[in-house]
This record gives structure tokens, C-alpha cells and sequence, in this order.
């Protein structure tokens, strides 16, 4: 998720609880409750995005961590045989 993504989502959310207080037509526990409710639902939400991210990223360091290991070994191979080749 791009950072400007979410600001923007960061900012809809805080617009939106901002109005929904200034419009319910119902008492403040109420209100407060379900404010409530609405920010543990979006911190749900954006802790499993984040795990998602998290467990991509170290998906991604574990290929490239294999590749290096894998071109080092080349590298390795390669200066050998020319170190054979140049005795």
C-alpha cells in the first residue's frame, strides 16, 4: 500500500467519524461505542495488511538471499577454473 493510499484512507476515516459525531442523532455512549467499534474494526484491518506486507518482505529477502548464494557460488566456480586455467 502506497503511503499517499493511506493517508488518503487515513484521512476518509477521520472525516467520516468527524461527521458521523456531529450528525447522530443518538447519545453520546452510543456514539462513543461505536466509534469505538469502528476503530478496532479498521485497526483489524490494517494489522493483517501489515502482516501481509511483512511476510511478503521476508518472502522476498529469502529469494534474494538464495540468489546472491547462488551467484557466489558462480563467482567462486568461475575464478577457480580460471585459476586452473591461468597454471
Amino acid at each position: 500500500m502506497k503511503t499517499s493510499t493511506f493517508f488518503a484512507f487515513l484521512s476518509g476515516a477521520l472525516v467520516g467519524a468527524a461527521a458521523a459525531i456531529l450528525y447522530a442523532p443518538q447519545s453520546g455512549e452510543k456514539t462513543r461505542q461505536q466509534l469505538s467499534e469502528g476503530i478496532d474494526k479498521e485497526y483489524q484491518k490494517i494489522k493483517v495488511q501489515l502482516e501481509k506486507a511483512k511476510a511478503a518482505c521476508e518472502k522476498a529477502c529469502a529469494k534474494a538471499e538464495a540468489a546472491i548464494e547462488e551467484i557466489s557460488e558462480e563467482i567462486k566456480d568461475t575464478a577457480e577454473e580460471i585459476s586452473e586455467i591461468a597454471e
